[in-house]
């Protein structure tokens, strides 16, 4: 090899070991760019944010958190949607900018009477404009330059309170449920677990498994369609279907099913609050020892 190529070769290592000590030294000239969007966003502490409020047009919805609960209308909030919209709008944005004036803030529907406003506290308010398959258009509130946030979707970001309500009636790990008590205005009976499998308090016969793993599968995250406001609820009659009672490792929970006409209203007794779910799916929770589980 010649002295020329040992000159050159020994040039480009000292050009690339400047560049690594370079970088080393000075990270920040080699860091991407932070856009406005996500300067301005580092000014909400999310931890310490204690009331969003998003509003379209003329219907308004105020989220407010009470100790580590959030909560819309004093009933609980769904702390998963809250996760979302956080994530989606603040902690893990990937903002493009798309335009720097006002020119096209109609046609992306940012303006101030087009858009969702998504304000958190005082500190920051934006405005959620028109949905794209690869995201949403967003400006910050009183600035011009508009950006598509490709990490959110409009679907997380509502103004109606139904959207938001936390409508599990259980979340149960299956493992901790012991004893299932069905009270009925005609019978009564009484499952319990013993070492992993199931039986009938009556008679100590075993439980069928399709029953039991529906039952308890339903249990592990049970979903209501809607919440039952008072007026709903006087709908129902006064006496129920079904009472059942939930015992775990170290408490109970008792649901309380009301017979409608294609839909049953659950009254969950630890807080008296109301659901309402289809008759498909109570009628899970209506079987009898003598009949099998209903499809």
């Amino acid at each position: 090899m010649s002295s020329r190529t040992l000159t050159i070769l020994f040039g480009t290592f000292l050009a690339l070991l400047a560049v690594v000590l370079l970088q080393y030294a000075t990270p920040t000239l080699f860091a991407p760019k932070q856009s406005e969007y996500e300067k301005a966003i580092q000014s909400v502490n999310i931890d310490s944010v204690k009331s969003i409020t998003i509003q379209k047009q003329h219907q308004s919805l105020n989220l407010t958190k009470k100790d580590t609960s959030w909560l819309v209308n004093e009933k609980k909030a769904s702390q998963e949607k809250i996760d979302d919209l956080v994530t989606q709008l603040i902690r893990s944005p990937k903002a493009t900018i798309v335009a720097q004036t006002n020119t096209r803030h109609a046609d992306l529907e940012v303006t101030d009477a087009l858009a969702t406003s998504v304000a958190f506290d005082n500190t920051l308010s934006l405005l959620v404009g028109k949905s794209e398959l690869n995201g949403i258009y967003i400006r910050i509130k009183g600035t011009d330059p508009v950006y598509l946030l490709s990490t959110a979707s409009a679907a997380t970001i509502s103004s109606a309170a139904d959207d938001w309500y936390d409508k599990t009636i259980t979340k149960i790990d299956e493992k901790n449920i012991s004893k299932l008590s069905f009270v009925k205005p005609t019978e009564q009976f009484t499952l319990l677990q013993d070492n992993g499998s199931w039986k009938f308090a009556e008679g100590n016969t075993p439980v069928e498994s399709a029953t039991i793993t529906s039952l308890l599968a339903d249990l592990t995250s049970f979903q209501a369609q809607s919440l039952a406001d008072e007026a709903t609820a006087a709908a129902y009659p006064q006496m129920p279907e079904l009472t059942l009672t939930i015992e775990k490792k170290d408490d109970k929970e008792e649901l309380v099913f009301f017979t409608g006409t294609d839909e049953y209203l659950v009254r969950r007794s630890s807080d008296t609050q109301r659901f309402i779910i289809p008759a498909s799916q109570a009628k899970h929770f209506l079987f009898s020892p003598t009949t099998p589980l209903p499809s």
